[in-house]
């Protein structure tokens, strides 16, 4: 969509429903008899939401776009939670209530693109010794080119148990592609737990060459 509304091809933003109809009929395209078929179907679609037809450019453009494989996106969340309750405590002390609650979403703001955010918090409630996790992560990979792409990772993990609080985090940047058949990938990762100053820093450098 923000291509074509780059180029000119739309007069406005599709309304959701338009975009989800064009993602299903997309994910789909294995019914289609040819990609024109397919691409007729698209601009049925833009042209019932829009009032107008993408234009020979656009198709091309969103072809490009269908035909790029070997690399899935995924859009959507996920949330759940549950409570347990230990019934019998086989060292004969006081049972544990248990509380879990995660919650998990994926975009790809651009077709060569992925954010992934997730977040989770599990609770054990004692009365003498209660203990809980939160744990936060976050991924975005964007593809430069058909042999490049950026990675980057972020993660933090808390646990408290009583007053005491501990964490740690860590931060991953690397970029890897292709040079003259040989895989190269360069790696910085940064860490820290609570009782650090200073957040670590590690940098790697990898090299394979695929003999076969």
């Amino acid at each position: 969509e923000r291509r074509l509304l780059d180029m000119g091809d739309l007069p406005a933003a599709l309304p959701n429903e338009t975009v989800m109809a064009v993602a299903r009929v997309i994910g789909r395209a294995e019914e289609y008899e040819s990609p024109g078929e397919l691409l007729s179907a698209v601009d049925a679609l833009v042209r019932e939401a829009s009032g107008v037809s993408i234009s020979p450019a656009g198709l091309l453009e969103v072809e490009e776009i269908i035909q790029e494989t070997g690399w899935q996106r995924y859009c959507g969340w996920n949330v759940s939670g549950g409570v347990g309750y230990e019934v019998l405590d086989p060292r004969g002390q006081i049972q544990d209530l248990s509380v879990i609650l995660a919650a998990d979403v994926a975009l790809a703001p651009e077709p060569g693109s992925q954010l992934r955010l997730s977040a989770s918090y599990a609770a054990v409630a004692h009365p003498t010794a209660g203990r809980s996790y939160i744990t936060l992560g976050a991924s975005f990979d964007q593809r430069i080119s058909d042999t490049t792409h950026f990675v980057f990772e972020y993660a933090l993990r808390q646990e408290a148990e009583g007053p005491v609080v501990r964490d740690r985090q860590s931060a991953t940047f690397q970029l890897e592609g292709e040079l003259g058949g040989i895989s190269v990938a360069v790696q910085i990762a940064f860490g820290k737990r609570a009782d650090a100053e200073a957040w670590t820093q590690d940098l790697m450098l990898s090299a394979v060459i695929n003999l076969l």
